[in-house]
């Protein structure tokens, strides 16, 4: 296991720090939530989109594993498998909330134009556009260069 970067080491105090930094601004500035409410889904998009540069697949899983000492190569192995199945859940968590609200409508709960939105903008444009961003400079690379014998 290779010995974690000082930012990673503090991963979880620049966690704090934006979550204090919010919830200040929204103390203080409840009228700025419309404003800036407004730059969190590009933002989301812009950090998954540098993630999924540096890093082929990272959660929270990975972060936790690596956090308590874990196989941090089979948590990476499986963290696509647990997305595709949380991805698959998420109408059944939905429908079972749905149903535990008094016999609510799932559509009255769920914008579905917002979430399909949210899915293309935060997990599709990123991964479509690190995908050539990754790919493209191998691709292009000049060979090695050679010695004569």
């Amino acid at each position: 296991m290779t010995r974690p970067s000082r930012l990673e080491r503090l991963q979880v105090l620049v966690y704090l720090a934006a979550i204090a930094a919010g919830l200040a601004l929204g103390v203080l500035a409840p009228a700025a939530g419309a404003a800036v409410g407004v730059a969190v889904l590009p933002a989301l998009a812009v950090l998954l989109f540098v993630t999924l540069l540096v890093v082929p697949c990272t959660d929270w899983l990975l972060t936790f594993t690596q956090l308590a000492g874990g196989d941090t190569a089979r948590a990476v192995a499986f963290a696509p498998v647990s997305l595709i199945v949380q991805l698959a859940l998420l109408p059944v968590y939905v429908w079972l909330i749905a149903d535990g609200a008094a016999g609510a409508d799932v559509g009255t709960l769920i914008d579905v134009e917002q979430v399909v939105v949210t899915v293309l903008v935060v997990l599709v444009l990123p991964l479509a556009l690190a995908v050539p961003v990754r790919v493209l400079p191998r691709i292009f690379a000049a060979p090695p260069a050679t010695t004569p014998l």
